[in-house]
């Protein structure tokens, strides 16, 4: 009997960890030790990272391979986001992705070639018949980089679910990762769900190692509400690197019963990546910047992550109540952190207070929405919100030397989160027929940040598009074209030393949509750099000695256009 019951601590501790399912292995992207810089997950500014970065030591050029035996099926090169990016459809129904690439091996690159010129395009985005480029298990595809977004050179890794673009932890293929480091929380916030019509005070409790365990620095918090969400600040570390990475799964745990819990074993489809508004603490990320994990789920999340729920992780609590909590944050190689804290309900403390949310109106997260006042419609689709909006509205007029063309809509606030996209027509007044290929809605955030919506217009004065965040709306008009500067180039220079010709180009606020450099009239490949703002073009080793034309044409988003022209000897 004796030993059973050891056997059964035995399996209930290792249940704590829920256990994933079992993934195909598959063989390493880099050589050597595999050391992490980014965990499949973490919390990022606006989405959950859908792989894990590989660290390359700061150096670009490393050989990435092929993990498993399959084709190439997409190719992607951008100035932006993954940068330059391969994809690769295996035969065990899994794609692997790798991303900021500074370069495909040859014979991607001699196929590559032939699509730039083909298309004249430098920046492209294309899939490739099946079996077309075929790759081996370990084979050599590409060098690593710092293309894209990337603020550093490192690998970009995912694994993908080939029919459904679902990302799954790449990890739980068997790459070897050695991790003895468990995460470290750092701060504990608490809220108070009481009244849904109105905000409680965020309280922010400081984290201190002690024992075995971290604590508030007052173990027991006296609480005068009985209904508590957490919410937690944690991270996790690597031997051997400085970079603060996401946690793999967390559990809840009241007087020993779990209430609350999820883990990073996979996404459902890839559209989930930017479902992280109703994971993270949304309102404390817009004010701060600072990342939290709910501790509790909202009613509208449906993210296949969570476990164990019971009363979507909410904390009820009475007067003279005392309740246990702990909290359990594990990385992906069971190392734990664990975060104990008692809750006393006690209303006479003054720990929260309520302020009441301004709203005209409350709709439902569980079904269609609509809205319509004062020359604006708005189209709420089903699960829209991650919880009950108490929805807020108001109008005013635009400034007469202003560029807008519609009433300024202030449509709810942005501290609210949403999943879903939502349609918007909005009435203009006195726009002229020369401009409407050239109109645009705009989305203010609560700091005054602008963010162009592309749109339609309904064949009157109405013009439709869609958006994903509440804020300030209006129609304008971009009509500025993009900015060029030559950083090494100006008239009749002698260019024999350089191997490459650069220019700076930016755009005021639709962003850069084409770029084409001419020599001589023949259309050149170039790169872009966004995060630099910058696009070169290397010579080609067979270009004449001589005078040469040289054409550069920057398009932005609106399709305004800006020229540069000059002439250059080699």
């Amino acid at each position: 009997m004796r030993f059973y019951k050891i056997i059964l601590l035995v399996l209930i501790s290792f249940s704590i960890v829920a256990q994933p399912k079992s993934y195909p292995s598959i063989a390493a992207p880099l050589e050597g030790p595999l050391t992490l810089s980014g965990t499949f997950c973490e919390l990022r500014n606006s989405h959950f990272h859908g792989g894990i970065d590989l660290r390359t030591n700061g150096e670009e050029g490393l050989k990435i391979f092929s993990v498993e035996d399959g084709f190439v099926s997409r190719v992607r090169v951008s100035g932006s986001g993954y940068g330059k990016a391969l994809y690769i459809d295996h035969t065990n129904g899994y794609t692997s992705v790798y991303g900021h690439l500074q370069k495909f091996s040859p014979e991607i690159e001699e196929w590559l070639k032939k699509v730039h010129v083909a298309t004249e395009c430098s920046e492209i985005d294309t899939l490739l018949p099946k079996n077309l480029i075929k790759v081996k298990r370990s084979q050599w595809v590409a060098v690593s980089g710092n293309t894209g977004a990337s603020q550093a050179p490192h690998l970009h890794f995912e694994m993908r679910e080939t029919d459904t673009e679902a990302p799954v932890n790449p990890k739980l293929f068997g790459l070897f990762i050695i991790d003895n480091v468990p995460p470290y929380p750092g701060q504990l916030m608490l809220q108070a769900f009481d009244n849904e019509d109105a905000f409680s005070n965020i309280i922010k409790q400081k984290l201190i190692k002690k024992g075995t365990v971290f604590s508030p620095v007052k173990d027991t918090i006296k609480v005068n509400a009985q209904k508590i969400g957490l919410s937690i600040f944690t991270e996790d570390k690597m031997e051997g690197s400085e970079n603060s990475n996401g946690i793999y799964e967390l559990s809840l745990k009241v007087n020993d019963k779990i209430i609350y819990g999820f883990n990073f074993e996979k996404l459902s489809s890839f559209d989930d990546v930017r479902k992280i508004a109703g994971h993270m603490e949304h309102r404390t990320h817009k004010e701060t910047g600072a990342r939290f994990h709910r501790c509790y789920k909202l009613p509208g999340n449906y993210l296949p992550i969570y476990n164990n729920v019971k009363n979507n992780g909410i904390i009820n609590i009475e007067h003279g109540e005392i309740k246990k909590v702990e909290i359990s944050a594990y990385d992906l190689c069971k190392n734990k952190a664990s975060i104990v804290l008692y809750l006393l309900g006690d209303t006479t403390t003054g720990l929260f207070n309520f302020q009441k949310k301004p709203f005209q109106k409350i709709y439902s997260y569980q079904r269609k929405n609509y809205f319509e006042a004062n020359s604006i419609d708005i189209d709420f689709k089903d699960s829209t919100f991650y919880n009950n909006v108490y929805y807020s509205y108001s109008v005013a007029q635009p400034s007469a030397t202003s560029k807008i063309f519609s009433l300024i809509h202030q449509v709810n606030t942005d501290l609210e989160p949403c999943q879903r996209e939502f349609d918007i027509t909005i009435n203009t007044k006195n726009f002229p027929d020369s401009l409407k290929h050239k109109a645009i809605a705009i989305r203010e955030n609560s700091k005054g940040n602008r963010a162009p919506l592309y749109g339609e217009w309904n064949g009157d004065e109405t013009f439709t598009f869609k958006s994903k965040e509440f804020g300030k709306f209006y129609i304008s008009i971009d009509t500025t074209p993009p900015a060029i500067t030559p950083v090494n180039i100006y008239l009749n220079k002698l260019m024999k030393s350089e191997n490459s010709v650069r220019f700076k180009i930016s755009d005021n606020l639709t962003g850069i949509n084409k770029f084409d450099i001419y020599i001589d009239g023949k259309w050149a490949l170039a790169e872009y750099d966004a995060k630099r703002s910058l696009v070169w073009h290397t010579f080609d080793k067979t270009l004449e000695q001589g005078t040469h034309d040289i054409v550069f044409v920057v398009k932005d988003r609106m399709n305004n256009i800006q020229t540069y022209k000059t002439k250059f000897r080699r």
